[in-house]
């Protein structure tokens, strides 16, 4: 995983430990094939599988989510994290034989 998406988790933990409002918002990624890889903001983030089992917190505003894997189209989504968690099916479709 990325060391700065990394830090921002930690960070978003112990703040909200100390109880300010949290900075982050979930988002849910579930689909296949599970061992597609993720990217939010062009930083990959894990495989799908991993990623549908844990979630993602990231910080509230626009983020680009994207779902790749070799021999098929690409996913791409725009989403908003904020206070209510953000739910995304991902199904990649498989590119046509020539």
């Amino acid at each position: 995983m990325n060391r700065a998406l990394c830090l921002g988790l930690c960070l978003s933990l112990v703040v909200g430990c100390a109880g300010a409002k949290p900075t982050t918002g979930k988002v849910k990624l579930v689909g296949a094939p599970r061992d597609a890889t993720v990217t939010v903001d062009d930083v990959f983030v894990g495989d799908l599988g991993v990623v549908s089992r844990y979630g993602l917190k990231l910080p509230k505003g626009r983020h680009r989510v994207s779902v790749e894997r070799a021999g098929y189209f690409p996913w791409d989504r725009v989403v908003v994290a904020g206070d209510e968690p953000v739910a995304l099916e991902v199904t990649l479709q498989p590119l046509p034989d020539d």
